[in-house]
């Protein structure tokens, strides 16, 4: 059996985004590919509300494939009909919800240090909570991401 000591943050920084808009109602699993681990360092979804009145909440996960391992905080400031708002979660750093420049933007929490790699069964979900067909998102994952 072999050991992997990951005793600094070390590897190659990877950008995994979306490649078309997600819609709303739908729920994306990212995971490595083989032989790549990750240790995550931001997570950002560009979210685009519809004209239908509903609170969409972001909702990002880390499961096993059955259960869910992990909850990451929510927005609680619920994203409302027609409008357009990144949520962002950093490795890192702790701080309350607040509004960016122009109120666009949704510092929500941490990330946490949590490895993913392509032989274990974990992997992370983004779902939008209450999201409809005609919202979209994009997202943008920022990773250290070493060869196992």
């Amino acid at each position: 059996m072999n050991t992997f000591a990951w005793t600094f943050q070390g590897g190659k920084i990877r950008i995994i985004k979306s490649l078309v808009s997600v819609a709303g109602n739908v729920a994306t699993t990212i995971r490595p590919e083989q032989g790549k681990r990750w240790i995550v360092m931001s997570l950002r979804l560009h979210i685009v509300a519809d004209a239908n009145a509903a609170n969409r909440i972001a909702r990002p996960t880390i499961t096993d494939g059955t259960s869910t391992m992990l909850q990451l905080v929510e927005n609680t400031a619920a994203i409302v009909a027609n409008e357009t708002k990144d949520v962002e979660w950093l490795s890192g750093q702790s701080y309350g919800e607040s509004d960016g420049v122009g109120g666009n933007l949704l510092m929500v929490g941490t990330f946490p240090n949590v490895l993913l790699d392509y032989y274990s069964s974990l992997r992370l979900i983004l779902t939008i909570v209450n999201g409809l067909a005609g919202d979209t998102y994009d997202y943008y994952l920022t990773v250290l991401e070493v060869e196992i």
